[in-house]
């Protein structure tokens, strides 16, 4: 079986499938969170264009050991509730709202998310950071020559604020990996950073080239251990490989640090 990010194959399909229909904590009442992070699991990738932004732009949901999905949707409405007081003494930060419309969206409240992006694109960006998170926005609601040309005005702008992974979203959206590489390419020229080494390597991995995704899911993991998420994505690379052994040791690590996690659960069966 085959998903649309570049054709990575989807192992125990229809093992999680039964899983899934057999699951108490479906029933509850946070099923749709659930339900969106087991679909993208079996879909080998938690990059989707909403989950790569919350990933992107706030650290703290990068899947910690021991961060399970219950924890994550309190996090989630935590963090709603943290921008709903910071917008209180400041209602047009476009980051702030930002930020909310990210965690809307994770938590599959997409009408409210919506209002919210509403809001963004009403605001003038104060900044080259606040002009490409409103340029992502505009890319997500479809309008690609309007967020083009919003990043280009964004790139002219001198300032310390900054947000380039933006526009990664904003290709990888629109199936433009080589413009998110090269992305990624100049970033890495200026800063050795193990969240670009671990996107750049998503890109390979989504484009097939399996060699220079382990290379670079390798240098992330160097600079930074024990995040679930990148030895996930390194057992992916080393099973489409045909490291079946490897890839296998992998998943056990994030188990033996989350015992929670769905992916590395799903790929151990």
């Amino acid at each position: 079986m085959k998903n649309e990010y570049g054709g990575i194959n989807i192992k125990k399909h229809e093992m999680l499938k039964n899983k899934k229909q057999t699951d108490p904590r479906i029933e509850n009442d946070k099923s749709n969170l659930i339900s969106r992070i087991v679909k993208e699991d079996r879909q080998v990738t938690h990059i989707s264009s909403i989950r790569v932004k919350a990933h992107l732009y706030n650290s703290k949901y990068e899947q910690r050991p021991g961060e399970a999905i219950f924890n994550m949707f309190q996090l989630l409405e935590e963090g709603i509730e943290t921008a709903d007081e910071e917008l209180e003494s400041d209602p047009n930060n476009i980051e702030t709202l930002y930020r909310k419309m990210t965690n809307l969206e994770l938590l599959e409240r997409l009408d409210e998310a919506d209002k919210v992006a509403e809001d963004i694109l009403s605001l003038n960006p104060k900044d080259r950071r606040q002009m490409m998170l409103k340029a992502d926005v505009l890319s997500g609601k479809g309008q690609y020559n309007d967020a083009v040309e919003l990043f280009k005005e964004a790139e002219k702008m001198k300032s310390y604020a900054d947000a380039p992974l933006a526009k990664v979203v904003h290709h990888l959206r629109y199936g433009e990996h080589d413009q998110a590489l090269e992305i990624c390419n100049n970033l890495l020229e200026i800063e050795q950073n193990p969240k670009v080494y671990y996107v750049r390597a998503y890109i390979y991995t989504v484009i097939g080239n399996f060699e220079q995704a382990l290379e670079n899911i390798n240098s992330a993991i160097n600079f930074r251990d024990g995040i679930s998420s990148y030895w996930n994505l390194k057992g992916l690379i080393l099973e489409n490989m045909g490291y079946r052994l490897e890839a296998k040791g992998c998943f056990m690590y994030t188990k033996g640090v989350d015992v929670d996690n769905s992916m590395a659960g799903i790929h151990l069966i």
